[in-house]
């Protein structure tokens, strides 16, 4: 682990890293835009492998590797969704720097707003590289900004544009900045990197490694964060537009494409935060944690929480499985003395497992996870 070339740079980077001992989850939003990076940059140069970047063909090409290339939907559905990723990631890495006052180290803070700007302007050429009608006037809009730029707005624009319009010219360039302008973020990144690290190594009079139990309360976060996130998506119920690059915008929406996937995140996720929720529980009773009491209890309420909201969503599809599970599980409570059929009448609505009941269940699997933060 210590003297292997390739496994001593994982070693200094996650195990024996110089950290204190009372780092936050905060300082996890680091690492993680550097994985949004790689994720992108490796899923872009799939995407760019089947990409025509000329205007009578960019938009065909798009809809050619969603529905012709092998798994080319989640390749493109990977690339779009982590840009968003990327960018909440960037943001409250901002926002942690703000509040720790890390603005206070200048140069590295620089170098931050530096590939800041870089990272939107990537995203911005990478929007346009669909070409459909959001993309074109996009495009023109954004680059017409720099028109107000003194002596030389006007020049610059059409230097951009490579011409009097946006036109074909310009899709072919956007096309290798946004190629081009990840491996210049790459470059830029390193050097603060490793100036953190030296930091850190000058700060510290002697390494102060995390422990790697730790690990398991920031995949609890993101866990539940992804829960959330997809939880909100399904929610909400939005029309898709038909997939053409010529007909005029009428009005600007978020289509939901392959709501199908978000909702096996969100039911996959759910498994995988049960068992960070157990391995968290084992960490603690081999530590002892269970003796602090107060933390304990609180402990065990958010896990009655936590599966009182699995169990309302696991009856949501309302399938027969979903609906004896909720006919099974919800008369348990009549076990309850003096009051068990009325609370279990109380959760079902009425006399039985119905429409009542879903629309509670629905409530109630929307409300708890922001009970549980």
């Amino acid at each position: 682990r210590k003297t292997h070339p390739l496994f001593k740079i994982v070693n200094d980077a996650l195990i024996d890293l110089p950290a204190p001992s009372n780092i936050s989850t905060w300082w996890n939003f680091g690492s993680l835009l550097l994985l949004c990076l790689a994720v992108q940059i490796l899923t872009g140069l799939f995407l760019a492998m089947h990409y025509t970047s000329d205007i009578s063909t960019a938009f065909s090409s798009v809809v050619h590797i969603c529905r012709d290339v092998n798994y080319g939907w989640i390749i493109r559905n990977l690339h779009a969704n982590g840009a968003s990723f990327f960018f909440i990631c960037i943001y409250l890495h901002i926002g942690r720097s703000l509040y720790y006052g890390s603005y206070l180290y200048k140069e590295t803070w620089n170098i931050g707003v530096v590939l800041l700007l870089l990272v939107m302007m990537t995203a911005f050429v990478g929007y346009v590289l669909p070409w459909g009608q959001m993309s074109f006037w996009g495009a023109t809009v954004i680059t017409n900004l720099l028109s107000a730029v003194p002596y030389m707005g006007n020049a610059l624009v059409q230097w951009i544009w490579g011409g009097f319009s946006v036109d074909n010219a310009t899709l072919t360039r956007f096309f290798a900045f946004h190629f081009l302008l990840p491996f210049t973020i790459i470059a830029r990144k390193t050097h603060p990197l490793f100036k953190i690290v030296n930091d850190a190594l000058i700060d510290l009079p002697a390494p102060s490694n995390i422990s790697t139990w730790w690990n398991f309360g920031s995949l609890l976060l993101l866990c539940l964060a992804v829960q959330i996130l997809t939880g909100l998506f399904l929610a909400m119920h939005y029309t898709s537009d038909i997939s053409t690059a010529f007909s005029s915008v009428v009005h600007i929406c978020r289509d939901v494409n392959y709501g199908w996937i978000i909702r096996n995140l969100h039911a996959n996720g759910a498994s995988f935060f049960f068992i960070c929720i157990y391995l968290h529980i084992g960490r603690s009773l081999y530590y002892g944690s269970y003796l602090y009491k107060e933390t304990w209890n609180i402990g065990v309420v958010l896990l009655l929480l936590v599966m009182m909201t699995a169990f309302v969503g696991y009856v949501l599809p309302w399938g027969q499985m979903s609906f004896w599970g909720a006919t099974v599980i919800t008369n348990l409570l009549s076990a309850v003395p003096y009051m068990g059929n009325a609370l279990v009448q109380w959760i079902w609505g009425g006399f039985s497992v119905d429409n009542a009941t879903l629309t509670r269940f629905f409530a109630f699997h929307f409300l708890l996870p922001f009970t549980i933060i």
